[in-house]
């Protein structure tokens, strides 16, 4: 079990890609409910790890907080990095409360399915738990 949540999102990350191959960019995004904020977490961009890069926006304004669903083509992945073709996007749910998400971003035209949103689910579950134990350490 990952003890930090780089550690979480870097582990999600690969799950991810045994599941959809090699992506563009890939995603994990935390909420805050409180304070009504989503913090851009983790973002990989063309396989470097984009350490400079800080968005911080409101629950609505984040499609996969937002609806609480699988979406394709989402707004917030191309706010994210502005040349996507396709994507996914998957909540993070933890007893009924989106608590983040993640989303896999494709450059070229590549198209998700559902195959694809039903093993991406299997591992937000999986996630959504592990995200919650880390926070739950971390206090």
């Amino acid at each position: 079990m990952p003890s930090t949540p780089a550690d979480l999102f870097a582990h999600i990350h690969e799950q991810a890609e045994r599941v959809l191959g090699k992506t563009c960019g890939f995603y994990v995004v935390t909420v805050d409910a409180p304070r009504d904020r989503v913090k851009l977490a983790y973002f990989v961009l063309n396989g470097e790890l984009q350490t400079r890069v800080f968005l911080h926006c409101r629950m609505r304004e984040c499609d996969v907080v937002r609806e609480g669903t699988t979406l394709f083509n989402d707004d917030f992945s191309k706010r994210i990095s502005g040349d996507v073709v396709n994507s996914i996007s998957v909540p993070m749910i933890r007893d009924g409360v989106v608590i983040g998400g993640f989303g896999a971003l494709a450059h070229e035209a590549r198209v998700y399915d559902e195959r694809d949103a039903a093993a991406l689910v299997a591992i937000a579950e999986l996630g959504a738990l592990a995200l919650e134990n880390v926070r739950i350490v971390a206090n």
